[in-house]
């Protein structure tokens, strides 16, 4: 995800403001908390993705260790 940011400026056209938070070594609790609080200002045309690694995996109840 680090390179995305230059991939969308690149490839998107318009008046469009792309920010990128990169937080290594975390997991998608930490990301989503704080996308929660860099989004509140944002409106219902904004557009949020949020991408999370693999930190998480043996938490996750979609993959549950055996």
């Amino acid at each position: 995800m680090r390179w995305c940011v230059t991939e969308l400026t690149l490839n998107l056209e318009g008046n469009l403001e792309i920010t990128s938070f990169v937080k290594p070594s975390t997991g998608l609790e930490v990301k989503t908390n704080m996308a929660n609080k860099e989004t509140e200002k944002l409106i219902r045309e904004d557009v949020v993705v949020v991408w999370g690694g693999s930190n998480d995996l043996g938490k996750s109840v979609l993959f549950p260790r055996y």
